[in-house]
């Protein structure tokens, strides 16, 4: 059983606070170059700006032998370390995903314990019989495709399917009739972002954001590149044609939307997450021109219709969120205020159920869903299975029933079934074995002052009975940015780090949504920097109130979370005694060049205006690497990674490597056959979380920062090191 494998884990780990410290491989030594570039008077050396060119054999030969100096170490610490054995295991239960309704069919995922990837399967009604109507673990691997997004068919013939080559973002999208599973070669489109996908009301036909042919423009240049274009079943792309012109603005991304009675095409148009416009094309009138129905430079919004009525969730002088409601004729027709903004909700989404409004919100950092009435009468709130967090939701108008998925920091998630009418939830599916053990931990919500002051909360997940004298180790998470809420949710690693001992903490960065768009902006453009002193001041008041000491405290971030440990890291280093740093950035002054970067320019600022730079130039990681005795490090990139270029973490680690005063480990592992989210199978995920985490552990048992000047690194590893002089020569998503 489950519980008996993580219990055996659990006494396992107990042998790590004896362990040596992980083996030590030198880094290559990096060679620095002469670029530089001068930004409104101020000159700033890049002698890493070589490390940009992926394709560069030279590039190609240095990233080898930074993989054959971490996979020394990495390896040895994956195949000793119990922690794999907990991840296995949390991860091999049977999970179910939230259904999709077309026609009379539900689709949904399952995956079994031991499956790399899940299958798509569906069902007639909710007394059918399940049948596989996909399975990719028949796929070769990785470089074949693993599964992304899909999409049913409002009538449930039909299925669209992404199909990832190495878990890059971008994809091949494939359709498939169902009840022949005949694929016609005219339907495979490549090269197209996924993201916004509108079946057409007939089933027959589906709208797509277009991206130019691959090669012909640089990737930080497609979204504005990128037009909306409806493809008709067995007719080539070529003949695809446009709905909606490209932007020409890379700041700008462009999707499609389809109102759930499929007559109205909305097309939303999304500057980074602080601006939005939204306009409708009444898809029953083919001559007809869009309708504009919403647009502001600064907020964000969504937009649904039944009845003849648009519904708009926006924060437009309502940064909490609010409905607001308007006849779909005439064209003109004013927005009325349905739902109010209100002090201590903050609204995620909606959706049209039953005839209902579906509002999924959060308060306090942890999830709400509520059914108003079409008059905006709240009728009842859904009766969730504890405090946790609700990401998702399926349903629409016409459906009887809606689903929502439901998780907590100790519970997996588990579909839940409601009634809009009656508001009853009953669970429709959870893991068949879930992990036993996680009730024995202890979750808590606590808040403490920023540097300037600010009330920050954090919630604290514990072992039982974990000692505050300062001993426990501690994991520190953090993200900060683009309005994305850090609420209870279920992490595998969250798991095995608990059966091993740690503590970890996950605080409510400004940046974030928690807290509404105020909060978002507290920590965007200008104000960037509060969200490293909210995070820096996490991790003092952690050891101010002995949960830990910074020789047992570690941090981990990726992308967006990437950049903030990276800045941590070069703040202050005697913080922590470990770090993980994934798909960062931390070139801010060209991430606009490469990547998606064009697009994030209105979180992070613009290095090319005075103002963007002299705010990015202070913060910037690379740039700010400073000669210091750093904590062991380990930074993580992916080959595949469409999203953030691994030139970040490549730049950076060639930085802290010439900059290290001490003896601990930088270093650096380049994924193959991976994306931005990591590996697409399970046997990947588990084990570059094992190495992770393994990492982490060995590394503070061995005592991390502080034991860490005891060691010696071989002297090829100081070879032709620019920052012996006192600091780096130059003196993030």
């Amino acid at each position: 059983m489950l519980a008996a494998v993580l219990d055996a884990a659990a006494l396992a780990a107990t042998a790590h606070a004896a362990a040596p410290c992980p083996p030590i491989s030198a880094a290559p030594a990096s060679r620095t170059g002469t670029a530089q570039d001068t930004f409104f008077g101020v000159r700033v050396p890049d002698p890493y700006r070589w490390l940009e060119d992926a394709g560069s054999p030279e590039v190609q030969a240095w990233v080898a032998d930074q993989n054959r100096a971490s996979g020394s170490v990495l390896e040895a610490l994956g195949k000793a370390d119990t922690l794999e054995v907990s991840l296995r295991a949390v991860l091999g239960v049977e999970r179910v995903g939230l259904p999709q309704r077309g026609g009379a069919w539900l689709m949904f995922t399952r995956q079994r314990a031991g499956q790399e990837q899940p299958v798509l399967v569906r069902k007639l009604g909710q007394g059918g019989s399940e049948e596989t109507v996909l399975d990719p673990n028949a796929w070769p691997g990785e470089a074949h495709g693993v599964l992304g997004d899909w999409f049913l068919s409002p009538d449930g013939a039909r299925l669209a399917y992404v199909v990832r080559r190495n878990n890059a973002d971008l994809g091949e999208l494939r359709v498939r009739e169902l009840d022949s599973a005949a694929e016609s070669p005219r339907d495979v489109l490549d090269w197209a972002e996924w993201g916004d996908f509108a079946w057409g009301p007939d089933s027959r036909s589906f709208y797509y954001t277009r991206l130019p042919p691959r090669g012909s423009a640089p990737v930080a240049e497609l979204p504005g590149r990128a037009d909306i274009a409806c493809h008709r079943l067995g007719s080539p792309a070529s003949a695809d044609a446009a709905v909606c012109p490209a932007s020409g603005d890379a700041q700008v991304y462009e999707g499609p939307q389809r109102s759930d009675d499929g007559r109205y095409l909305f097309i939303v148009r999304s500057r980074g997450f602080s601006g939005s416009a939204i306009e409708a094309l009444d898809l029953s009138a083919p001559a007809s021109a869009p309708v504009a129905l919403f647009q502001d430079p600064s907020s964000t919004a969504q937009v649904l219709e039944d009845r003849g009525r648009f519904f708009l969730l926006g924060t437009a002088d309502a940064p909490h969120g609010r409905i607001l409601v308007r006849p779909a004729n005439p064209a003109e027709a004013a927005w009325t205020v349905l739902v109010p903004e209100r002090p201590d909700t903050y609204l995620d989404s909606a959706r049209l159920v039953g005839g209902r409004l579906l509002l999924l919100a959060h308060r306090n950092a942890a999830s709400v869903a509520e059914l108003w009435s079409y008059g905006g009468r709240l009728e009842r709130s859904l009766d969730l299975p504890g405090r946790g967090s609700v990401d998702e939701a399926s349903g629409s108008a016409g459906d009887t029933e809606g689903f929502v998925g439901f998780q907590t920091f100790t519970r997996p998630e588990e579909v839940e079934r409601f009634d809009p009418a009656t508001g009853r939830v009953t669970a429709w599916s959870g893991p068949k074995d879930p992990p036993t053990p996680l009730p024995r931990a202890e979750v808590s919500q606590v808040w403490y002052p920023s540097r300037d002051g600010t009330r920050i909360s954090m919630f604290l997940v514990r072992p039982q009975g974990q000692p505050r004298d300062g001993s426990a180790r501690f994991l520190l998470q953090g993200y900060g940015g683009f309005a994305v809420p850090l609420l209870p949710r279920y992490v595998p690693a969250t798991a095995a780090l608990l059966q091993a001992g740690f503590g970890i903490a996950i605080p409510n960065l400004r940046g974030g949504g928690e807290y509404g768009e105020e909060w978002h902006r507290a920590g965007m453009l200008g104000n960037k920097q509060k969200v490293f002193d909210d995070f820096e001041a996490a991790a003092r008041w952690l050891v101010a109130q002995n949960y830990t000491s910074p020789r047992r405290l570690a941090i981990l971030g990726n992308s967006n979370g990437g950049l903030l440990v990276a800045a941590a890291l070069v703040r202050h280093p005697e913080l922590y005694g470990a770090a993980v740093c994934g798909s960062p950035l931390t070139d801010m002054l060209r991430y606009p060049l490469v990547g998606e970067g064009q697009a994030w320019v209105p979180e992070y600022g613009d290095p090319r205006e005075e103002a963007g730079f002299r705010t990015l130039f202070a913060y910037s990681p690379y740039h700010q690497v400073r000669r210091a005795d750093y904590p062991p490090t380990l930074l993580l990139c992916a080959e595949n990674d469409d999203r953030v270029d691994p030139m970040h973490a490549r730049k950076f680690a060639a930085a802290l490597q010439a900059a290290q005063a001490g003896s601990a480990p930088i270093l650096l592992a380049t994924r193959a056959h991976a994306g931005h989210a990591g590996s697409g199978l399970e046997s990947g995920q588990v084990d570059q979380l094992a190495q992770e985490l393994g990492f982490i552990e060995a590394e503070l048992d061995c005592g991390g920062a502080g034991a860490a000047s005891a060691r010696r690194l071989r002297p090829a590893a100081r070879r032709n090191a620019p920052g012996r002089r006192g600091r780096a020569p130059w003196s993030g998503p």
